[in-house]
């Protein structure tokens, strides 16, 4: 990507570190064409399959997301990134994070809502941390105060402050604070590991 003329220069570089691709490849060169024009210089992908997006997506499903991602990060070399997405309910996330992050251009880690197990613990997280904090890889964590109650299996700010104590040397970044954002805030405010 070049630098958008109109754009100052202490914004390079932009980037965006929360893209989900279109559903559809074809229009990937406008999807990256649209950063372009918005000063974006690199963006980090993590897909979550086709279709609908299950809150607790079976392990080809989330194969085939990765797969499309590393891709799509060899079609883009240096503008393209990605997070390697897993169930954290599945046996085989551990394996499928160190293949993963093994991968060119793979940056971190991405966890949507399918956080908890069938009893609403965290427990399924707590390798996923172990891991991402032993490799220093940055997870990115879907995190929302919903005014009607979450979903089942998806991360609360008090969640995500229980999570950055446990694991101060993780790297967690906490998307779509929305609802009752204000409070989420105040409830990672204190924890220096959580952007």
């Amino acid at each position: 990507m070049t630098k958008h003329p109109d754009l100052p220069k202490y914004i390079y570089p932009t980037i965006d570190m929360h893209v989900h691709p279109p559903p559809d490849d074809a229009r990937t060169e406008a999807m990256l064409a649209a950063a372009q024009r918005a000063g974006i210089t690199r963006v980090i992908l993590c897909d979550l399959g086709h279709g609908e997006w299950r809150e607790y997506p079976p392990v080809g499903e989330v194969r085939r997301a990765n797969e499309r991602v590393y891709g799509m990060i060899a079609r883009h070399p240096g503008v393209v990134y990605g997070l390697v997405y897993v169930n954290p309910n599945h046996a085989e996330t551990l394996d499928m994070l160190e293949e993963g992050l093994a991968q060119e251009g793979v940056l971190g880690i991405k966890l949507w809502v399918s956080c908890r197990d069938e009893r609403g613990r965290l427990d399924p997280v707590y390798p996923v941390l172990e891991l991402a904090q032993a490799r220093g890889a940055p997870v990115l964590v879907h995190a929302l105060e919903r005014t009607g109650g979450n979903m089942r299996g998806e991360l609360s700010a008090t969640d995500i402050a229980s999570l950055a104590r446990r694991y101060p040397q993780a790297s967690i970044a906490m998307a779509h604070l929305g609802g009752k954002w204000q409070r989420g805030v105040r409830v990672v405010r204190a924890c220096p590991n959580v952007y």
